[in-house]
């Protein structure tokens, strides 16, 4: 039966893409307890398992190389074995199991052991679009088991007028199940599975806190509960009187205030994955509050970098109020020793405090790229930004960091250079970009192709780059800043990009696998290969942020070949 139950499991979290109209799985939520500690729901098997068959970007999966061994790996073997199973010893196969029993609606919930030596317990939920397909799968199920001895006998019971049934096993703890119409409830423990006869009437902590998640219609939906956690973070927190006992009790105060963490798996002609935090603002401590208050906006680095960049990362952070965030959390004693060292050695550095003299002229916009792969330069191309202010004091952060970087530069570069010929040495040299005044460091010897480390001052932005023309590069761009609904884009991967950069340089990288693996090439090049039809497969992969509204949620989309915008 556990076996049966772990691949079924593995079955459902795979299956994809989720219910638009209505979510089944609601009204098996209402039937989980509250105390539960975790509880994953997966809706309308049926109605999308053919979609996900028919994206683009399955079938040309399952047509790769790497899709055709990934499909004859031993799991999937498995998979089959089990599907044969139940044609004959249950007489069903396996699409009539997932449309008309798994179809509608399918809840796990999970409570682990917890301090007052309570035993684990697990409750499975199933709502069946043909009652009768159910009816007749389960006694079929019980005659089977019985037949070979591993079911020893089966007891009818009653609770407030309902029957359910006990399943002793040969070599297993007993389990209990009730049926009421297309309803199925299979728990670990007596008592669970009275609850859920008893639960109609009584509201449920987990549906509420996925509809405000905007999970409830998601293809799979995870919700751990953390009052579950509460009393072992308060047994912990009060242990030590040291920094790690403060440390906890600093961070129990942000627990104290979550509802719920949810994270949801959606699956179409896309891919997206969701984690939300839910909690009660009024509860947070000042420093976490806002971001669960205030709604977040896109940084206008994305206006600024390509969009079919290899990778970008971009974001607005608040460094002074990041850095006050951080010392809330540290102990008095850690606290004192981290602001002294940040004076003596970052201040000594560029002559300003950097509490109040830098920190609030750094940001908010921060960000990296790697540019679009160019077939005239062998080093890919990239770019750190940070925007950085003058400030009131003299002299002006902007400025003071960039001479700290080419002091900075120099003294390492001075050890090196000292005893070498004129043409081992690294060179610091300056152009001119218009207005911008471009560091950079040439070895033509030494360096790959491309690479000249570079550093600038541009619109109001210092700059690291790998070369002049990455700095010459950045440049405001017609490209909107990239937010979704309420979502604030944070990081951008072109796999598709990738891919084309790789082949720009598919000789040295197959050697380079070959090498660093003890493979033949053949072998390397033969990875290489399914490598590139993987990232193929998909154009973008994005993270955004989404905050306000009591939540904080990070989503990740794979917008895939051929696919809609997710």
């Amino acid at each position: 039966m556990r076996r049966s139950l772990l691949l079924v499991a593995l079955l459902l979290t795979q299956l994809p893409a989720p219910a638009r109209a209505q979510a089944p799985a609601s009204d098996l939520l209402s039937l989980v307890p509250n105390e539960f500690g975790f509880c994953m729901a997966v809706n309308d098997l049926r109605g999308h398992w053919q979609r996900f068959e028919q994206a683009p970007w399955v079938k040309a999966f399952k047509q790769s190389p790497l899709g055709e061994a990934f499909l004859s790996a031993p799991e999937f073997r498995e998979l089959a074995k089990f599907q044969r199973d139940l044609q004959e010893h249950l007489k069903v196969d396996w699409p009539t199991v997932r449309d008309e029993v798994l179809g509608d609606a399918a809840v796990f919930a999970y409570r682990p052991p917890d301090a007052d030596n309570k035993g684990e317990q697990g409750l499975l939920l199933v709502k069946a679009r043909q009652a009768e397909v159910l009816e007749r799968l389960i006694k079929q199920l019980n005659k089977v088991q019985m037949a070979a001895g591993e079911l020893k006998s089966l007891d009818e019971q009653q609770h407030q007028g309902v029957k359910y049934y006990r399943r002793v096993h040969d070599k297993a703890a007993p389990w209990w199940y009730v049926v009421q119409g297309p309803v199925f409830a299979l728990a670990s423990n007596e008592t669970t599975l009275k609850a859920v006869i008893e639960r109609p009437a009584q509201p449920a902590a987990v549906r509420p806190a996925l509809r405000h998640a905007g999970a409830e219609k998601a293809l799979a939906a995870l919700w751990l509960n953390p009052r579950f956690f509460d009393v072992e973070l308060k047994a912990k927190a009060q242990q030590g009187l040291g920094p790690d006992g403060q440390l906890f009790a600093r961070l129990l105060e942000h627990w104290q205030a979550l509802d719920a963490v949810v994270v949801t798996v959606d699956v179409q002609e896309n891919v997206e994955m969701r984690l939300s935090l839910l909690a009660r603002s009024k509860d947070l401590p000042a420093a976490a509050k806002e971001w669960f208050t205030r709604r977040g906006q896109a940084s206008e680095l994305w206006q600024r970098f390509p969009e079919n960049s290899i990778f970008t990362l971009a974001g607005r952070t608040d460094f002074r109020a990041l850095a006050d965030g951080m010392l809330e959390l540290t102990p008095e004693p850690v606290r004192k020793l981290v602001v002294d060292a940040l004076g003596k050695n970052v201040g000594a550095a560029v002559g300003l405090d950097p509490l109040r003299d830098v920190l609030p002229n750094l940001g908010p916009d921060w960000g990296m790229c790697v540019l679009p792969a160019s077939a005239g330069k062998d080093f890919p191309q990239a770019v750190f930004v940070l925007a950085v202010k003058p400030g009131k004091r003299e002299p002006g952060v902007d400025q003071a960091l960039y001479k700290a970087i080419q002091f900075f530069v120099g003294l390492a570069l001075y050890p090196h250079n000292n005893g070498k010929a004129e043409a081992d040495k690294i060179q610091m040299h300056t152009l001119k970009q218009g207005d911008v005044e471009v560091k950079y460091l040439a070895q033509d010897r030494h360096f790959p192709a491309g690479f000249q480390p570079a550093f600038a001052l541009k619109d109001g932005y210092l700059l690291l780059a790998t070369s002049p023309t990455a700095v010459e590069q950045f440049q405001r761009r017609s490209n909107s800043a990239a937010a979704e609904n309420d979502d604030v884009l944070m990081l951008r991967l072109a796999p598709t990009e990738l891919a084309q950069l790789i082949r720009l340089h598919r000789q040295r990288v197959v050697e380079q696998m070959a090498q660093k693996s003890g493979q033949s090439q053949a072998a390397a090049e033969q990875n290489l290969n399914g490598l590139l039809g993987l990232l193929d497969l998909c154009r973008t992969v994005t993270l955004s942020q989404r905050t306000g509204d009591e939540q904080l949620a990070w989503i990740v989309r794979l917008r895939m070949v051929n696919g809609k915008t997710p």
